[in-house]
């Protein structure tokens, strides 16, 4: 048992190992993310803007 899970360690650490880290694709794929979180949070402030515009006609 204790020979088996050693033998996964050691695979997860050969794996990591040959992964490269793309600083430039992590970047996009961070400032895209920004960007759909900043347009998710100013579509829900019109979103509210809407609902609270409709109470008041109702």
């Amino acid at each position: 048992m204790i020979e088996n899970r050693l033998s996964q360690i050691s695979e997860y650490q050969n794996s990591c190992e040959r992964k490269n880290f793309d600083f430039k694709q992590k970047k996009d794929n961070t400032i895209h993310s920004l960007k759909e979180v900043e347009n998710f949070l100013n579509n829900i402030d019109k979103v509210l803007s809407y609902i609270k515009l409709y109470h008041l006609l109702k």
